[in-house]
């Protein structure tokens, strides 16, 4: 079990103005033709027809991604948040995670894991030993 010196959340009372939520909808990132959609979390309550802009923050932020179902056929989706040694389908703990369209990054750097990065032109992986 992970655990760490600061609560599991910290409470907090922000939202998307509706500004914000339309420019969402129109953040599209491509690299050499491939799309990808990048979150601190996943995309918590996820339907193949919701659009972007109607995901709320909780959503974003805290909300796990199901790694086992592909969401887009045509999009990666970038995740932080769930290290991926806690991923049980990941056959490399602590690196990052391909699957399903889906690239988790987060390999434990605050649990004493390491801290990656992952160039999207190349695919190539970099990792960084962590000291706590």
């Amino acid at each position: 079990m992970l655990r760490r010196n600061c609560p599991q959340r910290i409470p907090y009372s922000l939202s998307f103005s509706p500004s914000a939520k339309k420019q969402l909808g129109r953040v599209k990132v491509y690299i050499n033709g491939v799309a990808y959609i990048l979150v601190h979390a996943g995309l918590g309550e996820f339907r193949p027809d919701k659009e972007l802009w109607e995901y709320e923050l909780e959503e974003l932020v805290w909300k796990r991604p199901d790694y086992e179902k592909p969401y887009f056929p045509d999009k990666y989706v970038i995740t932080g948040h769930t290290p991926t040694m806690t991923i049980g389908s990941n056959p490399r703990p602590g690196c990052i995670y391909k699957y399903n369209n889906h690239i988790a990054i987060d390999c434990g750097a605050g649990f004493g894991g390491r801290l990656a990065c992952i160039c999207l032109e190349t695919m190539e992986e970099f990792y960084v030993e962590c000291c706590t």
